[in-house]
């Protein structure tokens, strides 16, 4: 289940750099074959409204969230013969702009040939969206869908708050547990939200990828610490209580002395396609 590029980007420049993302109102499900929508005689496509009775919220799908429709979704079937049509291979959704947007690409289990009358039904609960590999907490991840698909606002935060953890003991994505760097002098960084601070993203090949846009800053070490530093969580608030995202880079010591810095230009976060 792959969400396309376009809505990869809105989601990053959403929480990094707070670029608002105004949801569509209405959503098209469409039934597609191997290059372009199907046009069997009599196949209508299937709009769903953009709030929460069309939509189910969120909820956490293995270590992903995913949302789905909240009905069951039925094409009408072919009033002639469709023998000619291509086999239908994949659903997609867009939005309700004047050049719509894909927003996401499911492919079927296994591709429908279909018959004279055959409606295509998509039982509620098998049309799971999930973003997937993104390194957002489990509490954004399902903010940002229900964002989306419900109408329910998610607004980014003014500021984040970086931390720099030991190598392998970054919090986990709920945001319990992680062990702080403990070199000399350590102190949490607070970074205004802002196109500044952090661009739009980029795409690269089906990724899209989110760098800093000016250095964050730490203090510089006045003492040792204890391990290898190699884990960054990124939190809504100084307390360290709603976890953002967390990223890793090169695990590395940090000594008496050093400076500790996260680079302009730094790639820090990366959303593919989850299938």
């Amino acid at each position: 289940m792959a969400i396309s590029t376009y809505l990869m980007q809105q989601i990053v420049d959403l929480v990094f750099g707070g670029t608002d993302y105004v949801q569509p109102t209405t959503i098209s499900v469409e039934l597609w074959n191997a290059t372009a929508e199907t046009t069997y005689t009599g196949y209508v496509a299937q709009t769903l409204t953009v709030g929460t009775t069309d939509f189910a919220a969120a909820v956490a799908d293995g270590v992903d969230h995913s949302i789905s429709p909240a009905n069951a979704i039925t094409f009408p079937g072919p009033t002639a013969d469709p023998s000619s049509e291509e086999a239908i291979t994949r659903v997609r959704l867009y939005d309700d702009e004047s050049t719509p947007n894909l927003l996401w690409e499911i492919p079927l289990d296994a591709s429908k040939i279909l018959s004279q009358g055959d409606d295509v039904t998509i039982s509620q609960g098998d049309l799971d969206l999930k973003i997937g590999g993104s390194c957002f907490s489990d509490a954004v991840e399902a903010a940002v869908l229900n964002h989306i698909f419900r109408g329910v606002d998610y607004t980014a935060p003014a500021n984040l708050f970086f931390d720099i953890y030991d190598d392998g003991a970054v919090p986990a994505t709920n945001g319990t547990g992680g062990t702080l760097t403990d070199y000399g002098s350590y102190a949490q960084q607070s970074v205004t939200n802002n196109t500044t601070n952090f661009p739009n993203g980029t795409v690269n090949a089906s990724n899209v990828e989110k760098a800093t846009g000016a250095a964050i800053n730490f203090p510089d070490a006045t003492g040792n610490a204890t391990n290898n530093a190699g884990e960054v969580a990124v939190w809504a608030e100084a307390a360290r209580t709603n976890l953002v995202a967390i990223f890793a880079f090169t695990a590395k010591p940090i000594q008496n002395g050093d400076t500790v810095s996260i680079p302009s230009g730094q790639q820090f976060l990366t959303i593919t396609p989850s299938n």
